[in-house]
């Protein structure tokens, strides 16, 4: 399996957990918030597998926090919160191209990341106002 298809292995893998969270009436695990906090627990997790050395356990821990951020998307895009697992992924890619690759490698990297950082901020805004907008 190439990583493509391992990934979408995974969302079938999660929208299945989902749908049966949906049967069992499971309220905890069909919040979103649920999955949010379980990731930060992970993450603590992850830390201190890494800080005592132990590789499986850092791998089989970082492998906890991108289920659970899988798990935590498909229920978040199930529940009308967000648009999708897409909608990140061009977000990301957004985000990410206007951050890094006006980088120069040199000690203006920092001013540049803030400079970009504080423009997208701002386009945040913008968008949350016109989203809340059509809300109201």
């Amino acid at each position: 399996m190439n990583r493509v298809q391992k990934i979408e292995k995974i969302f079938e893998i999660a929208r299945y957990k989902h749908k049966i969270d949906i049967q069992r009436k499971d309220s905890q695990r069909l919040s979103p918030y649920y999955h949010l906090k379980e990731i930060a627990l992970e993450v603590d997790e992850a830390l201190e597998e890494l800080s005592l050395n132990n590789i499986a356990h850092l791998e089989d821990e970082l492998g906890d926090i991108f289920w659970d951020l899988m798990i935590a998307i498909e229920k978040l895009t199930s529940q009308g919160y967000i648009e999708g697992f897409d909608t990140i992924l061009d977000r990301v890619i957004k985000k990410y191209e206007e951050r890094i690759y006006p980088l120069k490698g040199d000690d203006e990297d920092h001013e540049i990341w803030n400079h970009v950082k504080q423009q997208q901020k701002l386009e945040l805004q913008k968008e949350k106002e016109r989203r809340n907008a059509k809300i109201e």
